[in-house]
């Protein structure tokens, strides 16, 4: 008689996606990758400038890396005041989010400015969620936003997410776990057992702007906001789930460590911070305009003579 093979499990399943295959990474691969995509936009930028004699003009210059990353961690929080504003699921967060950083690991915010990438991101994660809005309703509530800008993207977005709209998250895992958990530990009451999914919940969710979806599959991901939540608890569960692969446990149990604490690495900059980057952006995105926009300021205009300029605050 044959010995049975072993049950093919979610993180199996999730191996054979696209969402596997296209997007996820290694610590080191990821920031490789975040390197190119930078090191390109910056070279594309200093190529421009010394095409027209202007290599040493110091009010233009990339971005760094490290800015480039903050002002992406800026916008993608920026996710949850829309989906709120709208009432959209969390489901739609999440994609919404997802979307927005595969994007700018293919072009950076130095090709495209993240605000209408974020609200056309956003926009199409509505309609692959299955929360139709229309486009003229959408952008009717958002600032300064035409139609035209969001639809003008969509193809460009499409693009860059290799036509993959699927994602997948650690919600539905968490609720499987959930319930294996009320399974295994009927001495919990139902009340506490709900607070730690509820507190897991809000981890994952809060853990969407990490970096942990691109390092983790969606079942890690749920332990590890189990794991945040009740350590011990978590523990005895896998553990106990798997008592007859002591090996497989302590593996497992250090890429749950892990993931909890990528989950947890949620930090935004501040304000003031991120306006400060989004400043010195608007003069990488097209440095040829913003050179020839600073000329014409302090070029006088010598039709005029000093009085007229008192009359040009009049009209």
């Amino acid at each position: 008689m044959t010995k049975g093979r072993p049950p093919v499990t979610d993180d199996d399943l999730y191996r054979h996606t696209s969402q596997f295959r296209l997007w996820s990474f290694t610590k080191d691969q990821l920031r490789t990758r975040q390197q190119e995509v930078h090191d390109a936009a910056a070279k594309k930028i200093g190529n421009q400038l010394k095409e027209h004699g202007l290599g040493d003009d110091d009010e233009i210059r990339p971005l760094t890396l490290d800015e480039e990353l903050k002002l992406i961690r800026f916008y993608a929080s920026k996710v949850e005041d829309i989906t709120k504003l709208f009432q959209m699921p969390s489901q739609v967060r999440a994609t919404a989010v997802s979307y927005f950083r595969k994007f700018y690991l293919v072009y950076s915010v130095m090709d495209y400015h993240p605000k209408n990438i974020l609200y056309t991101c956003v926009f199409l994660a509505s309609k692959a969620e299955n929360h139709f809005i229309s486009i003229e309703k959408f952008c009717g509530s958002l600032p300064r936003t035409e139609t035209t800008q969001l639809l003008n993207l969509e193809f460009l977005i499409l693009q860059s997410l290799s036509f993959t709209l699927a994602v997948l998250n650690g919600l539905r895992p968490l609720h499987g776990f959930f319930l294996d958990l009320q399974a295994t530990n009927p001495d919990i009451d139902t009340s506490t057992m709900g607070s730690i999914h509820d507190k897991a919940r809000r981890t994952i969710i809060q853990g969407f702007i990490s970096n942990a979806p691109f390092f983790y599959t969606p079942p890690q991901i749920a332990l590890g906001a189990l794991y945040a939540v009740d350590p011990d608890l978590t523990e005895k569960y896998i553990r106990k789930k798997y008592e007859d692969l002591q090996d497989h446990v302590d593996h497992l149990l250090e890429i749950v460590k892990d993931c909890k604490k990528e989950l947890l690495d949620i930090s935004v900059p501040a304000s003031e911070d991120g306006k400060e980057i989004d400043r010195k952006l608007h003069s990488c995105l097209n440095p040829l305009k913003y050179i020839q926009k600073r000329k014409s300021s302090h070029t006088p205009d010598r039709s005029e003579s000093p009085v007229p300029k008192k009359l040009k605050t009049q009209e």
